[in-house]
């Protein structure tokens, strides 16, 4: 004959964790408090990452990139890091025009573009056209002339460091589902 005997409060505690775990509404609460943990860490490397791969600071990013964020919630347990929007204008991007052209640093790194104008008249004159875009003729004439253009948000964010930076977050997710399930049935279920 098999005697069990269980002293102690685990026995309590074990069936207060069941009844949390048993609860649709407290695993979804999970679920989502671990969704979003690691997708704001993903959020913040992607957006640090993108941010110096495009040349742009993380303010002008979010401005005219389109970059936004939705986060897991009751009804949908999914985070989207999305961007928007075409390519930026090369004025964006520190643009100055020199006698050769205009020198301007998308990609985050300093390019001439010869034949490139700001201003109108002699490279010096200040007085800027459309703004202060940066322009190129198409043909040996005056007109026409096109706007010069850096590098498009959403065509970056899936390449280069900034995919890696957000493929890097997906393997953390498992360890911070089991977190959360700890933190809810108060250190039963390890």
């Amino acid at each position: 004959m098999l005697i069990l005997k269980i002293t102690g409060d685990g026995l309590p505690k074990l069936n207060r964790a069941l009844d949390e775990l048993g609860n649709e509404t407290v695993a979804h609460k999970a679920y989502r408090r671990a969704i979003n943990k690691i997708g704001d860490q993903a959020r913040t490397r992607v957006k640090r990452e993108l941010a110096a791969q495009v040349g742009l600071t993380q303010k002008k990013l979010v401005e005219l990139g389109g970059f936004r964020v939705t986060r897991a919630n009751y009804s949908a347990l999914e985070y989207k890091i999305s961007t928007s929007g075409s390519p930026i204008p090369l004025k964006e991007f520190s643009a100055k025009q020199f006698s050769y052209g205009v020198r301007a640093k998308p990609w985050g790194r300093s390019q001439q573009f010869p034949s490139a104008f700001i201003y109108a008249g002699r490279w010096d004159s200040g007085n800027a056209i459309a703004d202060g875009h940066v322009f190129k003729r198409t043909s040996k004439n005056s007109l026409p002339i096109e706007k010069l253009y850096g590098p498009s948000i959403p065509k970056e964010m899936v390449q280069g460091a900034t995919a890696a930076a957000f493929t890097e977050y997906g393997p953390k997710l498992r360890e911070r589902v089991e977190h959360e399930l700890r933190q809810i049935t108060q250190g039963v279920v390890s």
